[in-house]
């Protein structure tokens, strides 16, 4: 069987919230298949757990306007469907992160889904570089809001590969 090849030093994966979840597990994928990967990875506010576990979330859940842990937990059970919700192919926090490309990850800081994004900081290796805005909500880039215009910038800056890789 002939393997796809592409261009992967030209793509650069992006994702928001499931979305970014999403894009991790499309990595798991492209490593199990030997496909090539993107050569970088930026996320916003990636749903990293689909257990929703981290008790953390629940100090931070009066700060988020958006999420609700206990919704999040019924679609995270749901989107699972017959895997375990730990499953690094669902929630990729579980992940090896070691196999991935360089990823950029932007959160605020009352987005509940920023406990398990500084959990992975705390677990990860040089790869990933975390962008942290305080009192910025979920997804808070997509607002008309000086923060999102400030983390678009870095995104460019990223793209055209003007900020190094820390």
């Amino acid at each position: 069987m002939q393997k796809l090849h592409i261009m992967s030093s030209a793509l650069t994966l992006m994702g928001d919230s499931a979305g970014g979840g999403l894009c991790l597990s499309l990595l798991q994928l492209l490593e199990n298949e030997e496909i090539e990967k993107p050569s970088q990875v930026i996320l916003f506010s990636p749903w990293l757990d689909l257990s929703n576990s981290n008790l953390e979330m629940l100090d931070m859940q009066p700060k988020d306007p958006l999420l609700n842990i206990k919704a999040l937990r019924y679609q995270g059970k749901i989107y699972s469907g017959t895997l375990d919700e730990k499953a690094p192919l669902v929630s990729p926090i579980n992940a090896d992160f070691d196999k991935f490309p360089p990823l950029s990850i932007f959160s605020g800081t009352h987005d509940i889904l920023y406990a398990d994004i500084k959990k992975l900081s705390q677990k990860s290796n040089k790869n990933i570089n975390s962008y942290i805005f305080p009192k910025m909500n979920h997804v808070f880039v997509a607002l008309p809001i000086p923060e999102a215009k400030k983390a678009l910038n870095i995104v460019s800056q990223i793209l055209n590969k003007q900020l190094p890789m820390l």
